[in-house]
C-alpha cells in the first residue's frame, strides 16, 4: 500500500496516547530468539506478554515500518497486520481510509483500540470452531494480535486448553533446533505426532516457532518450511 507523503491530518484519540504510553517502559528489540526451556516443568506459572497477551514481550519485534497506516503516528514501534479499518472517520486521514481500508502495518495503539478488523484466514477459523472455548473471544483476542510469528505457508498458530499458546520465540542455534520435537508437541492444525526421522535442522531458524500454552504450560511447536 503506497500512502502519501506531505502535510498529515491531526489526529486526536486515545490510540495515539495509548501507542505512545505503553512504549515508554519498553525498548523494542529486533527479533530475539527464545531458547529452548530444558528445564521448565509443566506445572510453572506461564508469564504472558504485557504488550499483546498473546506474544512474550521478548519475542516482539517490530517490522522496520516507519509510519502507522491508521493514526499515522511515526513516533512508535510499527508491526505487520493484515487487516481493514472499520470506522474511516477515525483514522487520521478518514478519506483516505473510505477509499483504501486495507492496512498491513500498524502501532501497538492502534491493533489495540478496536477499529481493525484483522483478517482470519480459513485455516484460523477452522482452529477456532475446533478447539475455542469461546468463538467469539478468540476471534476478538487474534484480532488484537499483530502478524507475528512468521508464517512462510499457512497462519497456523496453536490452542490449548480453550485458549490461543503464547508465541515466545525460535531456536536460537541448529542444536536446540534439533531438540525442539523432543521437547515441545508438535502441531501442525492440530496436535500431531512428530514421525519424522531425520534431524530438525531448517534453512532458516524462524521456519520454527514456539508455543506455550498460558493455562497448563504445555509447550508446543510448529514448522513450515521455505
Amino acid at each position: 500500500m503506497v500512502f502519501t507523503l506531505g502535510l498529515r491530518h491531526t489526529f486526536v484519540g486515545r490510540q495515539r496516547a495509548l501507542a505512545l504510553v505503553q512504549f515508554i517502559a519498553i525498548q523494542t528489540p529486533p527479533l530475539r530468539s527464545g531458547r529452548c526451556r530444558k528445564n521448565l516443568p509443566l506445572a510453572a506459572p506461564s508469564p504472558m506478554g504485557s504488550l499483546f497477551t498473546y506474544i512474550d514481550d521478548a519475542a516482539l519485534f517490530p517490522c522496520g515500518g516507519t509510519q502507522c497506516h491508521h493514526c499515522e503516528t511515526e513516533s512508535a514501534p510499527i508491526f505487520n497486520f493484515d487487516g481493514e479499518i472499520i470506522d474511516a472517520k477515525l483514522a487520521a486521514n478518514p478519506q483516505f481510509a473510505r477509499d483504501e481500508p486495507e492496512v498491513s502495518e500498524l502501532c501497538a495503539g492502534c491493533i489495540l483500540g478496536g477499529n481493525i478488523r484483522k483478517d482470519i484466514t480459513p485455516e484460523i477459523q477452522k482452529t477456532i470452531n475446533r478447539f475455542a472455548a469461546d468463538n467469539d473471544s478468540a476471534r476478538a483476542s487474534f484480532c488484537r494480535t499483530p502478524s507475528i510469528p512468521l508464517f512462510l505457508q499457512y497462519n497456523d498458530w496453536p490452542m490449548c486448553c480453550g485458549d490461543w499458546a503464547e508465541f515466545f520465540g525460535i531456536p536460537q542455534t541448529a542444536d536446540e533446533s534439533e531438540a525442539v520435537p523432543q521437547r515441545f508437541h508438535y502441531w501442525e492444525r492440530e496436535p500431531r505426532d512428530w514421525t519424522s526421522d531425520y534431524a530438525l535442522r531448517p534453512e532458516s531458524l524462524r521456519e520454527i516457532s514456539l508455543f506455550r500454552c498460558t493455562t497448563c504450560d504445555r509447550q508446543l511447536f510448529t514448522w513450515q518450511f521455505t
